[in-house]
This record gives structure tokens, sequence and C-alpha cells, in this order.
């Protein structure tokens, strides 16, 4: 749904939007803080019964032209996305959604499988306005005051597993006028979701919600495996990017692993592969987030340029786990190993040894 060129494909966005935000919200750990006025916001925010409002993502350049939806929320978990492409559905507590696209009178319901046991908003399945429930009582800076839409407004910023919020709110009620969501380095600069036009509390039908295709649709069921841990979801999407690089790891593990996946597997071309590009698409990006959710003194490194999958003795990357001594490295067989600082630094040196010029 993020994604710089997913836009493209109205045809397909119904579709990779279950995935990415199925995957791609995985609750990371951000700093601690008090603001007790921007915990009063999120408590208006997530206690409605109902939400409504307007979501634009528009990225630079003339040739992204932005994606228009209209978003509708009842309950923790459950979210209607409708745009000209299709329509998407997500139910957090029934692990499932349902995409519906109306050019070909398809409907294509994802079953998620596996994935931590743990509440709706805290599980891979959950929406934005869950996820926005995990931002209460974390630090936030104060944007001071400004017009927003011709509305005076109160402004927070929310830094949180890479991704940037930006919640500008009625200084009288408390209630949202304006949310911008921005992850730079995994969306690439310049890319934006606008969400706008709230309504709370406003009667929605329970059909809308519902996870069985309307009358005249053909339904295609599909399991979509989640992995049980984020380290985890780095290892499928590292096994994806072997995959689509035709055996070997890719010189740079970012926003480009994606864009190459386009090129490979253009839904918009080659219909017929859509669900095959959405869970590509969904592994590689659950692997992203991993990178972007890694605290500060992480010390994370990718090395895995021409690796080829299978090279038990190569490394592709290692980090330090917050609190940890040690450092957990992957390898080119996918295993994964605990070193201390100086095997670590030892396969530093030897990798430079191999590649003097890189």
């Amino acid at each position: 749904m993020f994604q710089r060129k997913t836009v493209r494909w109205s045809a397909v966005a119904a579709v990779a939007a279950a995935v990415v935000l199925v995957v791609g919200f995985w609750p990371g750990k951000a700093g601690r803080g008090s603001g007790v006025a921007f915990a009063e916001v999120m408590q208006r925010i997530c206690s409605a019964r109902t939400v409504t409002y307007d979501s634009d993502i528009t990225s630079e350049g003339p040739s992204q032209p932005a994606v228009h939806s209209k978003v509708m929320h009842m309950g923790l978990g459950r979210m209607r996305t409708e745009s000209l492409g299709g329509t998407t559905i997500m139910d957090s507590s029934a692990h499932k959604s349902l995409a519906l696209l109306p050019a070909t009178k398809k409907a294509i319901r994802l079953e998620f499988v596996g994935g931590p046991q743990a509440p709706p908003q805290a599980t891979p399945q959950a929406t934005i306005f869950d996820h926005l429930l995990q931002l209460r009582g974390k630090a936030s800076e104060d944007l001071g005051q400004q017009e927003i839409d011709g509305q005076a407004a109160t402004g927070f910023r929310v830094k949180e597993a890479g991704f940037d919020w930006a919640i500008w709110v009625d200084p009288a009620t408390g209630g949202p006028i304006r949310i911008e969501l921005t992850c730079d380095a995994v969306l690439g600069a310049g890319t934006k979701t606008v969400m706008r036009n709230f309504a709370f509390d406003v009667p929605l039908d329970e059909s809308l919600f519902s996870l069985d295709p309307p009358p005249g649709y053909t339904l295609d069921v599909q399991q979509l495996d989640l992995p049980a841990t984020p380290e985890q979801a780095l290892i499928d999407s590292l096994r994806e990017c072997a995959d689509v690089y035709e055996g070997q790891f890719p010189q740079k593990f970012d926003k480009h692993c994606t864009e190459d996946l386009e090129e490979k597997i253009n839904p918009k071309k080659q219909p017929a592969k859509a669900m095959q590009f959405a869970r590509s698409f969904g592994r590689i990006f659950g692997g992203l987030m991993f990178v972007q959710a890694l605290p500060a003194g992480s010390d994370w490194h990718y090395v895995g340029g021409g690796v080829k999958l299978g090279q038990a003795d190569m490394p592709i990357c290692w980090w330090k786990p917050a609190g940890s001594q040690t450092y957990r490295v992957l390898f080119g067989d996918l295993s994964v190993r605990d070193l201390d600082k100086a095997e670590v630094d030892r396969l530093t040196a030897q990798i430079s040894k191999n590649n003097p010029g890189g």
C-alpha cells in the first residue's frame, strides 16, 4: 500500500495492500516518553467504535500520481479500504483479508497462517489504526501550533520503527485533523500517506466488513504463512531476495529490492503473477521493517552482495540485539549464530581482505 511503485498498478493495489499491512506493521520498540497531552489525543482516536477518513498516497515527480482511498474502521482490527482499483477488507481477529477487484469480478481471500500469538493490536495482522494504539505513551515531539487544512491545529511527531508520524489535532477537542506518515528509508524520499476528513462513531453496516465476496465475484482463497518472529521475517525476506536475484543475495538490502521485484514480476503486464508479486513483496518488506525497527546501537551491517544462497561460511548480515553482549550473524545458508565482538571483527577483516575495493 505504501511502496513507491506499487501505486502504479490499480488492479493489484488491493492485494498488495493487504500483504504490506500484514507484514509491514510489526510493532517495533520505540523510545519511552511521557507527553500526557499526546496520550489523550491517542485515547480520543483509538476509543471510537467506528472511524472513517480519506487517505492519499503521494510521491514526488509527475509520473507518480496520487492514489486516493476511502478508509473505514469498525472496532479493533477491522478495516475497509476503497480505491479506484478495488477494495480491501482486513479482519485481524479472523486472520484474513479480502481483496475485491471489480474490473475482473475477482475476489482474493488471504488467510494468514502462523505468526506470533498476541492481541490483535500487537500482531502482524494489525491495521494502521491499530498500530496507532501502540503510539500511546511513547516519546513525541511537540510541533507547536499551525493552520492545517484551514483549521488551527496542534501538532505532534512520533518516530517509531523507521516510520515518521505527524499528527495534527484540534486543540479544543483533541480530535485529529490530519495525520501524515512517511518512511524514507523503506518507501523512498518524498512518498507520503496523508489521512484527513476524520469522522468518529458514524453508523457503518456490518456487511461492509464481510469476508465473503458479493454475488457475481469468483473467489480465490490463498494461504499466506507469517513468520513467527521478526528475526524470521528477516530470514524469509533474504530468502525471497535470493530467489529474485537468481540464487544470489542483493548488493544492498533496501527499498531497491522491491523495485527490482517490480521489474521481474510486473503484475500489470503479467496479471497471472499478481499473487506471486504480492507474496514476494510482503516477505521482502517484512525484512526491511525488521531492520528499521532495530534500536539504536544495534550496529547493523549488511554484507551479502554477491554471496550465493547456501554458502554456509559467508556472512550476510549481523546486528547486536538490545541488551546482548553478542551479535546475531546470518550466513548464506540462512543459519544464525551468536558471535562475540572479536569474532565479528575477524569476519569484517576477512571480508575487507577479499574485497579490497568494496
